[in-house]
């Protein structure tokens, strides 16, 4: 094992452990088969040399360390050892390559220890282990079992002439072992063979494919047939007649069979001439004459090793050229070549301990997100929403239909396993089944188990790795529930964007991220411009979205006119609402009592209804800016929330009052995070909720630098340091000399051109600022087809090559849109 760092990685049919601080020399791990992960309890790497896998029994797995080592280095090892052992269970298996020639026991009370079927001659080494095994009371359990001669040797020379015995597996507790075992016949060319230790009350397993129940529903067939099949088994007159539960039991249960039937195997990463090659190996290892096929067997491992780096080249190029013709990007590519996850290896406690316990991590993210979801306002007030004389139109197939079409491909599914590339493809057969079932859930605002249920899973931000709160959770919930979540956005969306004022910019159709940018701008310009002083406060919440009282957004719905029935509806959704979080495994579940769902998408919406009632409450008519006669004292993207001021007494009562307001929706002012930003040397002690406020000199603001200077060379040099940093991080595609220049173009234009022009509708650019944007793009146009400045090639010709996309002209055009858009904009913004 030669990987540096250490982590527990899932491929899918088996788990690697793995350890190693020096490069190229040491390391150490566990391959674990998937199926044994449930019994996994703790996983720790003690050194690079040795690790524990608590499975059960703790078993302990070492690597290899060369005789001539210094004796210090060995001692170490030993010592390290031995304090590993210290807190163990009862049920120890140590085992590894000790580099050690234990040879034939001596009549000196070597008994326990040593076995009779000892063989060759005692090492120095060999005296340290069975020393070492003396201590501990541990049995070398290879000398224990009588092979044959050519059964029992585990390393063999690289000229094939000596073969010793260095691998063993050690025990206090033989009785659970009831065989060891040399695996000879495995096809790899390795100078080491396997050592196999056969536990007692197990049995030996035929080679099966590791299954889950957590497996998509994807139709990888043909889909004409799916959707004939799916025509002729659907009785939709006798569904209708089913409960809303059992209806949409029985459509799952439906796509699940018919689209097993149909489906097809995947496709062979490995081409058919490795497996040939593979094949041949095998037959060379198996003859008896190995020392006269060693050279044969060296040469076609060197050529199937090649084959295969080929081959995985081949498969990912090909994948990678797929998705740049479709989106342009290679996002949709990397999750689908990305085989692999990541185990969260260690976590701290509430006593700000690490362990490593499987257990003890899943009881750290359950209860982390189990307080986090947990009301903080237990004497809530029900909301009444009277629907007596309420009714709403009927949803119709056309309105399935549209919401299925816009549903996103390659997003992970929800509890039911329903994907949206299956919803797609039968959308004609099942739209009228899925709109009946929505119109009886409006009918009797009982909604499917399924829909209530969402699936945690951890995506590490920064920072520390072990501290739970640094991973933002993603909730997995079903995407039928989508589609019946898009439904009724979109009858409720005009409302709810009535009501919200010019102020509010996020989530809205014609509004973007540049509209308060410009504005953010202007001020600080103009200001800046008459010598006139003010202060900017960016507000930011404690995990704001996760954090809303329920109770709140339905009062807030009310008020600003949605329709009781679709309030009732997500009513009766979210107080049913429960949620797991699941790692290699689930945790346990716990009901979701606050927050708007990740993932749901009416939730941005709800989220907004409820910002634009905790700031119709402040009554800030006479603060803020002077604009035109009209105060300017707040702009809002979603959650990111600035508030102006000229004077900063009158900016604290304002950021005083909005922590108020706040928290009387469950929204909690983050005052470490929360900044200060102003024009002039005297600064105001500034202070919220009793926490002092820090002013800054710049502030990213939707991924733009404001500074208080307006210095626009400094976003400029930012926009350059991002767009190389995203140029880097696209290399496989941008520095294959194999992939296409075309393709290459392509991903300039769609991912890496946008990062450096990002916000240029606001720039003021000069011609040395535009200079610098130029620079930059001919760096990377070099760096694309391999060209230096000290080859002198002229800019002309290399532009004639790459043909990418000037960002002076994009920037201009860029420019000149926005100047429409905001001529053609009859409402004021």
């Amino acid at each position: 094992m030669r990987r540096i760092g250490e982590g527990i990685t899932d491929y899918g049919n088996y788990i690697l452990h793995y350890k190693g601080e020096t490069l190229g020399q040491y390391g150490v791990g566990f391959l674990i088969k998937k199926n044994l992960a449930h019994r996994i309890e703790e996983i720790k790497g003690i050194s690079e040399r040795i690790t524990i896998l608590n499975i059960t029994l703790p078993l302990y797995k070492e690597e290899k360390w060369c005789e001539k080592w210094d004796i210090s280095k060995i001692n170490k090892f030993y010592e390290d050892l031995r304090f590993s052992m210290q807190n163990c269970n009862k049920n120890i298996i140590v085992m590894g390559d000790f580099n050690a020639q234990v040879g034939i026991r001596n009549n000196s009370g070597e008994e326990y220890t040593v076995g009779k079927y000892g063989q060759g001659k005692r090492s120095k080494n060999g005296s340290r282990l069975v020393t070492f095994a003396l201590e501990n009371k541990l049995k070398i359990l290879n000398s224990f079992y009588k092979k044959k001669e050519t059964k029992r040797w585990t390393w063999m020379s690289p000229n094939g002439i000596h073969k010793n015995e260095i691998d063993f597996i050690m025990s206090n507790n033989p009785k659970y072992i009831k065989d060891i075992s040399i695996i000879h016949n495995l096809n790899f060319n390795s100078d080491h063979k396997m050592v196999r230790a056969k536990l007692t009350g197990t049995k030996i397993k035929t080679k099966r494919q590791f299954r889950t129940d957590n497996i998509s529903i994807v139709c990888t067939g043909n889909t004409t047939q799916l959707m004939n099949n799916l025509q002729k088994v659907t009785n939709k007159e006798a569904m209708n007649q089913l409960p809303i539960q059992e209806q949409y039991a029985e459509l799952i249960n439906l796509l699940k069979t018919e689209t097993k039937k149909v489906n097809t195997e995947s496709k062979k990463v490995i081409s058919d001439e490795t497996y040939q090659l593979l094949k041949e190996r095998q037959e060379l290892l198996q003859r008896k004459e190995k020392k006269i096929n060693r050279s044969k067997i060296s040469e076609l491992s060197k050529k199937i090793n090649l084959n295969i780096r080929k081959d995985k080249k081949i498969k990912r190029q090909n994948t990678l050229k797929k998705h740049i013709e479709k989106t342009g990007g290679i996002k949709k590519a990397i999750k689908e070549l990305n085989s692999k996850k990541d185990w969260m290896l260690k976590v701290k406690t509430m006593n700000n301990n690490y362990t490593n316990k499987r257990t003890e991590i899943m009881k750290v993210a359950t209860e982390y997100y189990r307080n986090l979801y947990q009301t903080k306002n237990p004497k809530r007030i029900i909301s009444k929403i009277n629907t007596d004389c309420e009714s709403i139109p009927r949803i119709l197939k056309e309105e399935t239909i549209r919401a299925i079409n816009t549903q996103k491909k390659d997003k992970t599914p929800g509890a039911d396993q329903v994907t949206n590339e299956l919803l797609k493809s039968t959308a004609p057969v099942i739209a009228p089944i899925l709109t009946d079932i929505f119109n009886k859930i409006i009918d009797t605002e009982v909604v499917p188990e399924d829909w209530t249920k969402s699936t945690i899973i951890l995506l590490h931000k920064k920072g520390d790795k072990g501290d739970i709160g640094n991973y933002r959770p993603i909730s997995l919930m079903s995407n039928v529930y989508k589609v019946f979540s898009k439904i009724i956005l979109s009858r409720i969306t005009s409302s709810l964007d009535e009501n919200q004022p010019k102020e509010q910019a996020g989530f809205r159709s014609k509004y973007s991220t540049i509209d308060h940018i410009h504005v953010l701008r202007q001020i600080l310009q103009k200001y800046n411009e008459y010598n006139k002083t003010y202060y900017l406060g960016f507000v930011d919440y404690n995990k704001a979205f996760d954090s809303l009282e329920h109770d709140y957004i339905w009062e807030a719905l009310r008020i600003q006119g949605i329709q009781g029935k679709y309030i009732k509806i997500l009513q009766s959704i979210y107080s049913k609402s429960t949620a797991r979080v699941r790692l290699e495994s689930t945790g346990e579940e716990f009901p979701i009592e606050r927050g708007v769902r990740q993932g749901d998408p009416i939730s941005p919406k709800l989220f907004s209804a409820a910002l634009e009632i905790i700031f119709r409450n402040l009554q800030w008519d006479h603060e803020g800016l002077n604009k035109n006669g009209v105060k300017l004292n707040h702009l809002r993207f979603a959650d990111d929330l600035i508030l102006f001021s000229e004077c900063p007494k009158q900016l604290e009562q304002m950021l005083q009052q909005l922590s108020d307001q706040s928290a009387k929706a469950g929204l909690t002012m983050n005052t470490a995070k929360t900044k200060i930003m102003t024009n002039t040397s005297q600064t105001y002690n500034i202070t919220v909720n009793a926490q002092k406020i820090e002013y800054v000199e710049e502030y990213v603001y939707l991924g733009q630098l404001i500074a208080a200077r307006n210095t626009m060379h400094k976003e400029i040099e930012r926009r350059i340091a991002n767009t190389w940093k995203r140029y880097w991080s696209l290399s496989e595609v941008m520095k294959n000399e194999d992939m296409p220049l075309k393709e290459k173009r392509r991903v300039y234009n769609m991912c890496i051109l946008p990062c450096l022009t990002y916000g240029c509708q606001t720039w003021a650019l000069t011609e040395n600022l535009m200079n610098k944007i130029n620079v930059c793009q001919n760096g990377i146009e070099r760096s694309v087809i391999g060209v230096k400045r000290m080859d002198k090639i002229r800019l002309e010709e290399i532009k004639n090559i790459t043909k990418f996309k000037e960002a002076k002209k994009t920037c201009k055009t860029l420019k000149w849109r926005w100047t429409g858009h905001m001529l053609r904009e009859k409402n004021e913004k």
